[in-house]
């Protein structure tokens, strides 16, 4: 318990750093904080929005669910939102394109992502020739696909990702 209320008050630390420093943020009514996936990564951001962290510093938030990172890496260009909580890679590629997005952390080190398939299919080498879901183009998902196969040996053009989400 004392581990994670430590995880909370540090993400809301960090937050409030990046806030002070962020222009915009400190003149916007609301600070809007964008997040990509409902899963527990998120859970610190979810604490301190339950625990009134924020507003405890004198910050009125509102967390902002935005279906993969590609959306909130748009949302932050946009001035939608102030705060993203995604991937890496779609922050990275908002920057290659010329957007401003500052990456100041990660919570992870690795993909926590899972592959399901038939029963029929019982290696990694196997999804060649096949067609493989992700949630969205630029979404974590389809990173982790694309990591997990060449990881295994296969290439992009040895399978390919449909976009469900």
């Amino acid at each position: 318990m004392k581990k994670s209320s430590s995880l909370v008050l540090g993400c809301a630390v960090i937050l409030l750093m990046l806030l002070v420093c962020h222009g915009s943020v400190l003149g916007a009514s609301k600070v809007h904080i964008g997040y990509s996936a409902i899963s527990a990564a998120a859970a610190p951001l979810w604490a301190a929005q339950d625990r009134s962290f924020f507003k405890k510093y004198g910050l009125d938030t509102e967390m902002v669910y935005l279906a993969g990172g590609s959306r909130v890496a748009l949302g932050m260009e946009a001035d939608s939102i102030q705060i993203g909580f995604f991937n890496v890679a779609s922050g990275v590629e908002a920057r290659l394109a010329g957007g401003g997005t500052l990456m100041t952390g990660s919570v992870y080190d690795g993909y926590y992502f899972q592959i399901f398939g038939k029963p029929t299919i019982q290696s990694p080498n196997e999804l060649k020739g096949k067609v493989i879901a992700a949630s969205r183009a630029g979404a974590a998902s389809e990173y982790g696909i694309r990591d997990a196969l060449a990881h295994y040996g296969l290439r992009e053009s040895d399978y390919k990702i449909v976009y469900v989400g």
